[in-house]
């Protein structure tokens, strides 16, 4: 069905007030279990193309400048990661898995997190039908259950756009890293991009921007009132995610503001071009 930012702004505006914070995990869970088919979709396609060779070329060697990783054993022979284990991975956000079984293929020791239980359930569907071995779990960003310094790597891809406290995801994310650990953050400014004046404009899925194939008016709704209560979207990225990396303590943080141009070429959106940050702690 087609429409218009006209009738998406009145559909925004008599619904104003519905995300609060204490309602927003429930809109974000309930946006996001509506999505698990079309999104599952798009993911799967990636696996089992060029653009899932890239991704994993490109994580590799990101990992591999911080943790000595040995691309044939999936091991680290490192002195700032214990040596001559698997690197074990926190894949936070993992949707249905994507970057888990990816980084799995790879001998490492990957744990995928999310807050929709649809999501693990069908990260777990996947992982079992390409044969990774991933542990899942439903779980909150900002509040892992993980003892300290469990992990060598965080990775999270189009996350952190979408949490209430930014600062509070970053820290607990530090907190499970070891020692030499690295943190790889695959994000954009959806939330600008959500703005009430550019609004997405959608006929059908071949008009839909990449990945939002299957986005009903409903979903559009859903997503512009989500993306407009998220504080992050009142700033500047990725420098303000640099500011805030390095008030928790990482270190050496590095962006990569042409990431999406490189991989996903021209899926990558005009309006939020993805950028990668990578630190260490």
């Amino acid at each position: 069905m087609a429409y218009n930012n006209d009738n998406l702004a009145v559909a925004i505006h008599d619904t104003d007030n519905i995300i609060t914070e204490e309602n927003i995990e429930e809109c974000v869970v309930d946006y996001w279990t509506q999505r698990v088919k079309d999104f599952s979709d798009v993911r799967e396609h990636e696996l089992n193309s060029d653009m899932g060779k890239e991704w994993l070329e490109e994580i590799i060697s990101n990992i591999s400048m911080y943790t000595a990783y040995d691309k044939k054993s999936g091991m680290s022979s490192g002195a700032d990661v214990t040596k001559n284990s698997r690197i074990k991975v926190l894949d936070v956000g993992t949707g249905v898995g994507y970057f888990a079984i990816l980084l799995n293929r790879c001998g490492m020791d990957v744990t995928g997190i999310d807050l929709t239980p649809d999501m693990i359930t069908r990260a777990k569907e996947l992982a079992d039908k390409y044969g990774a071995d991933v542990t899942y779990e439903v779980m909150d960003a900002m509040e892992l259950s993980y003892a300290d310094e469990t992990f060598d790597v965080v990775i999270t891809r189009n996350l952190t756009w979408t949490l209430p406290d930014i600062q509070k995801s970053y820290k607990e994310w530090h907190r499970v890293l070891k020692k030499g650990g690295l943190l790889l953050n695959y994000d954009a400014n959806y939330a600008r991009m959500n703005s009430l004046e550019k609004t997405i404009i959608k006929d059908d899925d071949k008009a839909a921007p990449y990945g939002h194939q299957g986005m009903t008016q409903e979903l559009e709704e859903k997503n512009a009132l989500i993306a407009q209560s998220m504080d992050i979207g009142k700033h500047e990225r990725p420098a303000y995610d640099v500011h805030i990396l390095e008030k928790m303590g990482y270190k050496n943080c590095i962006i990569d503001p042409a990431f999406g141009k490189r991989v996903l070429k021209e899926k990558d959106l005009k309006e939020a071009p993805m950028f990668m940050i990578m630190a260490g702690k």
